[in-house]
């Protein structure tokens, strides 16, 4: 069994604000009526922080990867999580973006940049997120379909 720490990056924290404020930005300067612009303010900045917070909160601060290629997730909020489902999203040798999906259908997202984890962990990381495989006994959402041919 190894683990892989993932400390917040500050490009993930700059990123983030960088995406509420640029949307806030322009909502500001569109054409809509002001009285309008000042209702989608009110509801964009607040969706921000609330999203923030959440991922915060439910964001993997370590993944342990068992021999048998399954993958068990730390959370900040101090829970373990079973992956049962990874949907990929990029994997290359600058980036990790992957959705890993829990038993009781918890969606994690793991946003991992090389700068926040040395050269040999992102590499183990990608490695694993490609190999991947349910836990034996588990199904996986569609895999009944696969059952009946």
């Amino acid at each position: 069994m190894q683990s892989i720490h993932l400390p917040l990056s500050p490009v993930v924290r700059m990123g983030f604000a960088g995406v509420v404020f640029g949307a806030c930005v322009l909502v500001s300067l569109s054409q809509i009526a002001p009285a309008w612009r000042i209702v989608a303010l009110t509801i964009l900045l607040p969706t921000g922080w609330g999203l923030w917070r959440r991922y915060r909160v439910w964001r993997p601060v370590t993944l342990r990867l068992d021999a048998d290629a399954s993958i068990s997730c730390m959370l900040s909020s101090g829970r373990t999580v079973r992956v049962q489902q990874v949907l990929l999203g990029v994997l290359n040798p600058s980036l990790v973006c992957a959705r890993l999906v829990g038993r009781g259908g918890e969606s994690l997202d793991l946003f991992v940049t090389a700068m926040c984890i040395d050269r040999e962990s992102h590499w183990q990381l990608r490695r694993a997120l490609i190999a991947w495989r349910p836990p034996p006994g588990d199904k996986v959402a569609g895999s009944e379909l696969a059952d009946r041919s």
